[in-house]
């Protein structure tokens, strides 16, 4: 279970393996539109009261990130376990049907080479959004990854399928005032 508190959440911006269709866990920087689509979220950004930015470490995210944060002036804590999920062998590979089978199978509990265990990257996922959540007294904004958003919509916010976002897309996700699912609230949606 998730803590009942609202936050806000940017994915990182576009990379070379995003515009290409390949998994990637490990590092890698943001293109040159990815940077453009991180300068341009900062217009929405700048309407809210952040206080804290949480970030994955991870180069992509931490550049969105750092490029928000020259603007705002917050406190940045980075947060290793805002890391995309691990898929081991399917690292900088290409989205084939063959390997979103195996993705598949990874998402009802098979073990992918290499990688971690979707039930580990759900549990982390939890952990960390519980800590950062319980840290501050202010609505935080956490700057992360697809499979972090996709993972909490359909394990902690009620949704029965995940949610997917594009690249740099920010939105503010408030919890339920009666049954479990909460309310996403596009803020700005970013084009691919």
């Amino acid at each position: 279970m998730l803590i009942n508190t609202p936050f806000y959440f940017l994915r990182h911006g576009e990379t070379d393996a995003n515009l290409h269709d390949v998994f990637c866990e490990k590092d890698c920087p943001l293109n040159g539109n990815g940077i453009l689509q991180a300068e341009a979220v900062i217009e929405s950004i700048a309407k809210l009261d952040i206080q804290h930015i949480f970030s994955s470490p991870l180069e992509r995210a931490l550049q969105t990130a750092t490029i928000v944060n020259n603007f705002l002036q917050k406190e940045l804590l980075l947060k290793s376990k805002l890391k995309e999920c691990n898929l081991g062998i399917l690292e900088g590979q290409k989205r084939t049907k063959d390997n979103n089978k195996t993705v598949q199978k990874w998402l009802a509990g098979e073990i992918i080479d290499n990688g971690e265990t979707y039930m580990e990257f759900v549990k982390r996922v939890k952990e960390i959004m519980n800590e950062c959540l319980t840290e501050v007294s202010s609505i935080p904004l956490f700057v992360s990854h697809g499979g972090v958003f996709m993972t909490l919509t359909k394990q902690f916010l009620g949704y029965s399928e995940s949610v997917e976002l594009n690249n740099c897309s920010l939105v503010y996700l408030e919890p339920p005032k009666r049954g479990i699912k909460w309310k996403i609230n596009e803020i700005n949606k970013s084009v691919a």
